[in-house]
């Protein structure tokens, strides 16, 4: 009994460390952390939004074209948009953060090849599994 026994709770071991699973999109990939929900950005094809188990926080991740627009103008433009501070810069990389209503919003922008990848965090933005969603975010054309 005890060997099915520990069959059994390795096998939900390791199913659970695999629930943290990759999301996909045709311009980027993000892997979204155990018990996060994941939707789709309603009217854009490549946004993802992840959705903290508690609801404390959320990141919107979505990408799109530059439209000639140089980094400097995004970075201004987005600023302008959001009322929000740029609080950051390095290389083609922008951190903005401001309010979204009554919450905290941070902005992640980056700049590539005439696209731009932006990642809003809205809400708790100290969540400890927002540093692990950003470092996984990879952009591509």
């Amino acid at each position: 009994m005890k060997p099915i026994l520990l069959a059994c709770l390795l096998w939900l071991a390791l199913g659970t460390a695999a629930l943290a699973a990759p999301v996909e999109k045709p311009t980027f990939r993000v892997v979204a952390p155990d018990g996060w929900t994941v939707a789709a950005v309603p009217d854009v094809s490549d946004g993802v939004v992840l959705v903290a188990p508690d609801k404390s926080v959320s990141v919107t991740i979505v990408t799109a074209a530059s439209g000639g627009m140089t980094p400097e103008q995004l970075a201004a433009d987005y600023a302008q948009k959001l009322h929000a501070a740029r609080t950051a810069q390095n290389g083609n990389y922008y951190g903005l953060k401001g309010m979204a209503g009554e919450l905290p919003l941070e902005v992640c922008l980056w700049t590539f090849d005439g696209m731009h990848g932006v990642a809003s965090i809205v809400g708790r933005t100290g969540h400890p599994a927002l540093q692990g969603i950003v470092d996984s975010l990879e952009f591509y054309r």
